[in-house]
């Protein structure tokens, strides 16, 4: 992505070439040299891997249900539902939040016991939502539209990132016919 963020015109009309080629002819693509400094994320892990380890008393103080922000259990989401696909419940756990935006989203639930989720979790969606509009914009451009074409549709204040640990079998227990740590879905947005 420092190509694009920094190239001159040729550079970024050649990135995106090959990224609509790679599209056309994978499907997917791998984005490199994102820009979110590694410590980020290793800050991030450090802090939600804390939460994730608290006693079920703690975290079940900052429980939602789903498309809510906080904590969501083990078998509460199957995500095979977005598919119309009936399932058991998801053998996974997520902390969820999103960008706050007073009166347009709910507001996010920060768990009081570890203050550093809420700055490090602050800062990697603000990094990530760069990066979103960076991708917006070269989409924009790899299919021969202006760069603001997407963008234009964008809001932050829709945003949400979702964490997710898979506990191992010792804690969720046996797996039910048909049942994943998370099952097969479409991210939104």
């Amino acid at each position: 992505m420092d190509g694009w963020r920094n190239g001159d015109a040729s550079q970024r009309a050649r990135i995106a070439g090959d990224v609509d080629e790679n599209l056309r002819s994978d499907g997917f693509l791998l984005v490199a040299n994102h820009g979110i400094p590694d410590e980020v994320i290793a800050a991030l892990r450090t802090a939600v891997d804390a939460f994730f380890r608290a006693d079920l008393e703690v975290k079940a103080q900052y429980e939602c249900r789903v498309g809510g922000n906080g904590w969501m259990p083990p078998g509460v989401e199957a995500n095979s539902y977005s598919f119309g696909v009936p399932s058991p419940a998801d053998l996974k756990e997520t902390f969820r939040a999103m960008h706050e935006v007073p009166g347009l989203v709910q507001p996010n639930v920060w768990p009081a016991e570890f203050p550093e989720l809420q700055a490090t979790f602050t800062e990697y969606m603000t990094l990530l939502w760069a990066l979103a509009m960076d991708l917006y914009e070269l989409m924009g451009v790899a299919l021969g539209l202006g760069p603001e074409t997407i963008s234009q549709f964008a809001s932050a204040g829709v945003s949400s990132v979702n964490i997710n640990r898979y506990p191992p079998l010792t804690e969720t227990g046996a797996v039910a016919d048909g049942q994943f740590r998370i099952g097969a879905h479409s991210d939104f947005g």
